[in-house]
């Protein structure tokens, strides 16, 4: 059946198709849209009507019924779908539904009569793009149609550009998680060490035949199996760390993140001759954490504190939940409303603090006070990206007493 040949009426269910092109003269390929109307008129004038649309051309294909439409969607790919939401086989958000579950990209139109406009006004709420009384203007419907798909169109490049964001974020935590490793592996290995060397003295009492029920045995044996339970810890632990992984969304507790993270730490605080105090509050609220995320910001934030440490120190780590007056600094810095209930981790030592004029630097990324091959200039910049993926703030300050604090606030 040709276009000149459609009798007034609804069209037959064996599903009629008409192709209309435009002008080939057109400034941009062609745009191929599905036009679901069961009434053989209206689907008429609205294919002629698109046709004559300037500087555009549209390929129109037209479905009179909802089997129909989906059929045509399986086969090919649209622009955009025109849709009348009442169909001889489907009534109602249900065919928008039904769309939508065959093809959920693609723009959708609805077209309405007067008396439907309640209809389409909850479609839109259901994920269309626009909706159409039948009978509009020319201008209006080329430029709704136009829209529709210039809009999702540049949603999918939105979509495109946050998900190779959160990849070259993803890239730059790994070359970050790498330095640290690195920085780590010799202390890691020394902590191996003696375990090791425990159990090679247990070995060497078992080859000399000397090993047998008394007190003394039996404390030798559980030295052992003990000093193999923290090698083991620590191994799993570094391996833990370094396997790179999507984000991994878990209900944690802070608190076990920061004796996971100090555990990969106990050489280099023993190095560096610091005084640890740990001060993890009691009952604290679950948070959804990556686990393995948060304990690179941990190892970031107390490497940067026995840096900035030479000779001995004194660092503190805390963590509480409470309500934020108005004055505490992550208030200040746009985090939450004042008396939001907070999970609060706070890192503080006694070091040289950050000079005035660069601490508004210090997240930058690449930035770096160290001297070249001493450090990215990442770790800063990727723990706030990895705070900020939490939904958390992340903020570092001079300590009037001297030193340095960092904070991280997650609200509950």
């Amino acid at each position: 059946m040709t276009a000149s040949t459609i009798s007034a009426g609804h069209a037959s269910s064996s599903e009629e198709t008409q192709w209309h092109v435009a002008d080939a003269s057109s400034t941009e390929g062609p745009l191929h849209i599905l036009l679901v109307e069961d009434d053989a008129v209206t689907a008429l004038i609205l294919s002629e009507r698109l046709k004559s649309a300037p500087a555009v051309e549209f390929r129109t294909q037209t479905a009179g019924t909802l089997a129909g439409a989906l059929r045509a969607l399986a086969k090919s790919e649209f622009d955009l779908v025109l849709l009348d939401l009442i169909l001889p086989d489907s009534v109602g958000l249900n065919t928008l539904h039904a769309i939508r579950d065959v093809d959920s990209h693609v723009p959708v139109v609805v077209l309405t009569g007067c008396d439907a406009e309640e209809l389409a006004i909850s479609a839109l709420q259901k994920g269309a793009q626009d909706y159409l009384v039948k009978g509009v203007d020319d201008g209006l419907l080329i430029r709704s149609v136009r829209y529709a798909i210039e809009r999702t169109r540049a949603e999918r490049q939105l979509e495109a550009s946050q998900e190779a964001l959160l990849n070259t974020q993803m890239h730059l935590m790994q070359v970050e998680k790498l330095d640290s490793v690195g920085r780590l592996a010799a202390g890691i290995a020394h902590e191996i060490r003696n375990p090791l060397a425990v159990i090679q003295m247990g070995v060497d009492v078992l080859r000399q035949g000397r090993l047998g029920n008394d007190k003394t045995s039996r404390e030798i044996l559980g030295d052992m199996s003990e000093a193999i339970q923290r090698a083991g810890s620590i191994i799993s632990g570094l391996l833990d760390f370094c396997m790179p992984t999507p984000l991994e969304w878990m209900p944690t507790c802070i608190n076990q993140v920061i004796e996971e993270a100090l555990v990969m730490l106990t050489h280099e605080l023993r190095r560096a001759e610091v005084s640890l105090d740990l001060r993890l509050g009691d009952g604290l609220p679950e948070l959804s954490l990556d686990r393995r995320r948060m304990q690179e910001v941990i190892l970031t934030l107390v490497l940067n504190s026995l840096d900035a440490m030479p000779s001995c120190g004194a660092l503190r780590i805390q963590t509480s939940c409470q309500r934020l007056d108005e004055v505490h600094p992550l208030v200040r810095a746009g985090s939450g409303v004042a008396g939001a209930e907070v999970v609060l981790v706070e890192v503080l030592d006694s070091g040289t603090g950050i000079p005035r004029d660069i601490l508004s630097k210090v997240f930058d990324p690449f930035f770096t006070t160290k001297q070249v091959g001493q450090g990215t200039g990442l770790g800063l910049s990727i723990s706030r990206n990895i705070v900020e993926l939490h939904g958390g703030k992340i903020t570092l300050e001079n300590r009037r007493e001297g030193g340095a604090k960092a904070s991280i606030l997650f609200v509950v």
